[in-house]
């Protein structure tokens, strides 16, 4: 069976590798600590983990699938990556929000998210995916750089290197910008967000639970 394209499979499940490696590693801290917040991130990184190898999949040999279970595939890729913006935030609200607010705040997240499935139930482009995922990085932003200026927060330097690389890598991707016709845009868009996910795991490490 030829690989349609091998090296979009093989950078997309490495991403997978080290994102299932880095979110079993802050599970376990939460779970260890009682810290919600992490647990939150472990599942946001849970949820990018099954996107990438669910894509990584899809890349790799939906030529030799049919309709239906490429279909299905691409859905699990998009839907994934809505759950881990979810995930994202709803540590960020409990990191930071106190209980009414957080409720307002999961309230909003949940809204948001069965928005996001319905459109992705019937549209395919992985730009909507962005559209979605946008919203989350600059949400994460702002409060972050809130968050290191007010309260001098650990964790808030890491995050934003996170989200800096993960526009970047969001750039290269829509941007087209190949080295070569087997390391294309959205192998570099793989290799810069595995650098993304490794400052994101550090910042998770350091969350609180307000």
């Amino acid at each position: 069976m030829q690989i349609t394209e091998p090296m979009t499979l093989v950078t997309d499940y490495l991403l997978g590798a080290v994102t299932l490696w880095l979110g079993a590693r802050l599970l376990a801290l939460g779970r260890r600590t009682r810290r919600t917040s992490v647990v939150w991130w472990a599942f946001a990184f849970a949820a990018l983990t099954v996107a990438a190898f669910a894509g990584g999949t899809y890349h790799g040999f939906v030529t030799h699938l049919g309709d239906v279970a490429a279909t299905v595939l691409w859905k699990i890729t998009m839907l994934s990556i809505g759950l881990a913006g979810f995930g994202l935030l709803a540590a960020m609200a409990a990191a930071t929000a106190g209980r009414v607010t957080r409720r307002w705040v999961m309230g909003l997240l949940v809204a948001k998210l069965a928005l996001f499935a319905v459109w992705a139930a019937s549209h395919n482009e992985f730009i909507y995916v962005i559209y979605d995922y946008t919203p989350t990085l600059i949400a994460l932003l702002v409060v972050q750089i809130y968050a290191g200026f007010k309260h001098r927060a650990r964790n808030a330097p890491w995050i934003i290197g996170g989200v800096l690389v993960s526009f970047a890598a969001a750039g290269i991707q829509m941007s087209g910008l190949g080295f070569h016709q087997h390391f294309n845009h959205n192998d570099i868009y793989h290799v810069v967000q595995i650098g993304g996910m490794i400052l994101f795991y550090k910042g998770g490490t350091l969350l609180t639970d307000r």
